[in-house]
């Protein structure tokens, strides 16, 4: 028997043992992906004048994953209004509270230089529908020439399908629910 996790009052908890057989209700498999940690992230795959800032250190031991098993976190209550944006450095102290790992930008790249993108199209058809961004939260990016850390990740392509990388600054810019961030609950591992 294994447990469904929640998040309730930013807390994993187990609501009920389930048989195998239940863990992956959409497809009836595992997501797994596999995350080559022989080269660390090069920030210059971003561009030039991007370092890494902060990471979640436990992040960078984790080299396969099953995503059908990763909570998809907005870091906003049930209880605040379904209207509510957060700023990503609020996302980051909520996100930080919770005892998960944030996936770090190494796992969102490798999704993202998938041939076909063939895992992030399933993490989104059997996962993420109807929310079209994934967050890093577990990778702060710094810029020469920006005043500010920047979080990066992946937005779907309404157009074909396809997932291009993007950014947005920690100290403004809205997070809603729809932004999800990756998180292994500590009860995964």
């Amino acid at each position: 028997m294994q447990h469904i996790i929640i998040r309730v009052k930013d807390a994993l908890v187990p609501i009920k043992a389930i048989e195998k057989s239940e863990d992956y209700p959409m497809s009836g498999k595992p997501i797994l992906f596999h995350v080559d940690r022989s080269t660390p992230f090069n920030p210059a795959n971003l561009g030039d004048g991007w370092s890494i800032f902060s990471q979640d250190e436990r992040a960078l031991k984790i080299v396969e994953i099953d995503f059908a098993k990763v909570q998809f976190e907005s870091a906003i209550t049930d209880a605040e209004p379904v209207w509510t944006f957060i700023t990503g450095k609020e996302k980051l102290r909520r996100l930080t509270a919770m005892p998960a790992i944030r996936l770090d930008f190494q796992v969102i790249w490798a999704l993202y230089e998938e041939p076909g993108q063939t895992t992030l199209r399933r993490i989104y058809d059997e996962l993420l529908h109807p929310s079209e961004y994934i967050e890093c939260m577990g990778t702060i990016f710094h810029g020469q020439t920006v005043d500010y850390q920047v979080t990066f990740g992946v937005n779907r392509m309404d157009h074909d399908g396809s997932w291009r990388i993007g950014g947005g600054p920690l100290k403004n810019g809205g997070r809603a629910r729809g932004i999800k961030t990756p998180l292994i609950p500590l009860s995964a591992l």
